[in-house]
């Protein structure tokens, strides 16, 4: 997927990474990537609407990998029963990058996958506001405005506590 056709309509699958399924190859020296890009059952329908994977270290729920993902047909493979094997070919999501070494934002629930739609993952579900002057947006009662200039501004509601993490360099 590349830049000038990248969409972010459609779902992430978050990968919860354990022991059984990809942590001891991770900690042999396989690369993340090529650890996480398959091999997971996911219908193909579902499959054709991811559009990013997040990969979860499941033994203290923070992402260890995140990237733009495309269902990846030649590799797939049908199951047994009804469900399919499925890989992506994955690519560079510097729009996500924030998101590695900080806790998952999606709980694993029982098996190693679990989807968000990719707009509130990016987005949030906040009422966002553009005027001329700057960009506005509310969420649970914190206000994040971002003037012309590219200064931002934070307004803590009663009761909330700020923490700012830079990214590294």
């Amino acid at each position: 997927m590349t830049d000038a056709t990248y969409d972010h309509d459609g779902e992430t699958i978050f990968i919860f990474i354990s022991e059984d399924n990809g942590r001891k190859r991770i900690d042999a020296g396989e690369d993340v990537a090529d650890v996480v890009r398959g091999g997971w059952s996911c219908s193909p329908d579902r499959a054709l609407g991811v559009d990013h994977l997040v990969a979860v270290d499941q033994r203290d729920k923070t992402v260890m990998h995140v990237a733009r993902a495309d269902f990846d047909f030649s590799e797939s493979q049908p199951g047994k029963r009804k469900s399919t094997r499925v890989y992506f070919t994955l690519s560079p999501a510097p729009e996500l990058e924030a998101l590695v070494g900080l806790p998952s934002p999606v709980a694993q629930v029982r098996n190693p996958v679990a989807y968000a739609k990719t707009d509130w993952l990016l987005f949030g579900d906040a009422a966002l506001d553009v005027d001329d002057d700057a960009t506005r947006a509310v969420i649970d009662g914190w206000v994040l405005s971002v003037d012309a200039d590219g200064t931002g501004y934070v307004t803590v509601p009663p009761g909330g506590m700020l923490v700012v993490e830079t990214a590294a360099a």
